[in-house]
């Protein structure tokens, strides 16, 4: 993997992802859990090691290392799906009825993920929701969204003003809400 060797990822994550599925199950809070399975923990954890070894940003000098490295970005994949449950409660205003529905999006998932392994099961956690839109900038305002940071700060991450944050974020939010209402259909 320290070699840009994707497939040694695919091969890692088939052989240990049991083990890996096991440490994150015992590290979810109940709210997480409720909305996420380790499966889409898993899926994250896939994704992001992938992106670190394709851009060769993964080097680890012992075995400890590597599997600190895993669990970490595990740990910061748990930690952001609580923060974002957490931030769609807590949605007040014109974005609080967005929220709860992606919020019953995302319940409606779990529910139907149960006995269902690998990609399936996290079709429409909230990394999956964010990939129908097609620029990089807009999945970080919809993510920094998610997480309840402030169009102000959105706004300063991403180089935009914040009128030209908010008008995007209105844009995107309809986007969403149109794109995988046809997708239920």
């Amino acid at each position: 993997m320290g070699a840009g060797d994707r497939e040694a990822v695919a091969a890692f994550l088939t052989k240990y992802g049991e083990l890996i599925r096991r440490r994150v199950r015992g590290k979810l809070q109940a709210s997480v859990r409720r909305l996420f399975d380790t499966q889409d923990i898993l899926s994250t954890l896939s994704r992001r090691l992938d992106a670190y070894v394709f851009q060769q940003k993964f080097s680890p000098r012992s075995e400890d290392e590597f599997w600190s490295f895993v669990f970490q970005v595990a740990q910061n994949s748990m930690a952001e799906k609580a923060r974002i449950v957490e931030a769609l409660h807590g949605k007040e205003g014109e974005d609080s009825e967005f929220a709860g529905w992606v919020l019953g999006k995302l319940k409606y998932a779990e529910r139907n993920a149960a006995g269902i392994r690998g990609d399936t099961a996290s079709e429409l956690a909230f990394d999956e929701m964010i990939a129908h839109l097609k620029s990089e900038e807009d999945q970080t305002i919809a993510t920094l969204w998610a997480l309840g940071v402030p169009y102000v700060q959105i706004a300063e991450q991403v180089g935009l003003s914040y009128d030209v944050v908010r008008q995007r974020w209105h844009r995107i939010r309809e986007f969403l809400r149109t794109e995988l209402k046809d997708q239920d259909r």
